[in-house]
C-alpha cells in the first residue's frame, strides 16, 4: 500500500513538473485567444461563495439535531470534519505566502500577470496580494465540501467528482488560475 501510495506521489509529482515546464503557458495562451465566450463560464467560478453558504446552512442544521435527537459518534465525526475548513484554510493561506505565484490574467489592483506582462513562476515567501494564485481558494473549498458530500453520501460520488472538475475546468478556461495551480 505504501508503495502504491508514494508511485501516486511520485507521477503527480512528474505531471506537476512537466505540466510547468510545458503546459501551462500554452494552455493559458489558448484559452485567453480562443474562448469568446469566457463570461457564460463565470457562474462556475462563483461555486465556492455558494458552497460556503450551503455549509454555514449544513453547520446549523447539524447544531439544531443536538437539541432533538442523541448524540452520536457520526455527529462528533462530522464536527470534526467542520473543525478541519479553518485549520485548512489557514495552511492553504500559508501555501499562498510560500509559493506566491502570480495569476494568468491581471484581476486585482493591476498585478502583475503571465498574459498581460509575462510574468510567470513562483515567488517564495512574497507577502502580496498579486502573488496568492496558488493554490486556489475556490477548488480548495469546493474539494472541501466535495469530500464531504463522497463521505457522506457514497451514492453521490459521481456529483462530487463532476462539481470538482466543472471547477477547476471553469478556473482554467477563464484564466483565473494555471493549471499546475490547482
Amino acid at each position: 500500500m505504501k508503495l502504491k501510495i508514494f508511485v501516486v506521489f511520485l507521477f503527480a509529482l512528474l505531471f506537476i513538473i512537466l505540466s510547468y515546464l510545458f503546459l501551462d503557458r500554452k494552455v493559458c495562451l489558448w484559452f485567453y485567444e480562443h474562448v469568446p465566450f469566457q463570461w457564460q463560464l463565470d457562474s462556475a467560478s462563483k461555486t465556492p461563495m455558494r458552497i460556503k453558504d450551503l455549509f454555514v446552512s449544513f453547520v446549523f442544521a447539524i447544531w439544531l439535531q443536538d437539541f432533538f435527537k442523541p448524540f452520536s459518534l457520526k455527529r462528533l465525526s462530522l464536527y470534526i470534519v467542520i473543525l478541519c475548513l479553518p485549520v485548512s484554510l489557514f495552511f492553504k493561506e500559508l501555501l499562498k505566502v510560500s509559493f506566491a505565484r502570480s495569476w494568468p490574467l491581471t484581476w486585482i489592483d493591476h498585478n502583475p500577470s503571465f498574459i498581460q506582462d509575462g510574468e510567470y513562476g513562483f515567488h517564495f515567501f512574497r507577502i502580496d496580494p498579486s502573488y496568492e494564485s496558488f493554490p486556489s481558494g475556490h477548488t480548495w473549498i469546493v474539494f472541501y465540501a466535495m469530500t464531504l458530500l463522497w463521505e457522506l453520501f457514497p451514492k453521490w460520488r459521481f456529483l462530487a467528482i463532476f462539481i470538482v472538475l466543472i471547477q477547476i475546468g471553469s478556473l482554467i478556461i477563464l484564466n483565473y488560475h494555471i493549471v499546475t495551480g490547482k
